[in-house]
């Protein structure tokens, strides 16, 4: 009997509070759909829609879910179409946040506490060893 992994899901965090209240669940991704998606930068879209769709395909590919609404309340599907009709910077944001997710970076770490007291050292009993009886 063989082993099947089971695929990793990420919840997206964003860095830019315009995107706060989004929730984005992906999935992951093979390497080789993360290859043909290196190819993809804010710069080659200018240069070449193929990249773009390749990279969009992929990404839709891992989408599973997301909180994304119409200005009218309904839902934007989680699908290839509901990403073709977001703007470039919501796009580049999910793929930024998600390849941050799937490296494993971590996010930083909170501020440390304020509190004032750290731990005191502990101090260990320093006594005479008694005398060895044994010789």
């Amino acid at each position: 009997m063989g082993f099947t992994p089971q695929r990793k899901q990420f919840r997206l965090k964003f860095q830019d509070e315009e995107l706060n209240g989004l929730e984005v669940l992906m999935g992951s991704a093979s390497i080789g759909a993360l290859m043909n998606m290196s190819n993809f930068s804010a710069d080659t879209a200018k240069d070449s829609m193929s990249s773009l769709g390749t990279s969009l395909s992929v990404l839709a590919d891992s989408l599973v879910s997301w909180n994304l609404e119409y200005e009218n309340g309904s839902p934007v599907p989680a699908t290839l179409e509901g990403l073709r009709e977001q703007d470039m910077y919501m796009i580049m944001s999910i793929i930024s946040a998600w390849t941050e997710a799937i490296s494993g970076v971590a996010p930083p770490l909170p501020v440390s506490s304020n509190s004032g007291e750290t731990f005191q050292e502990v101090q260990l009993p320093m006594e005479a060893l008694s005398p060895n009886h044994g010789n």
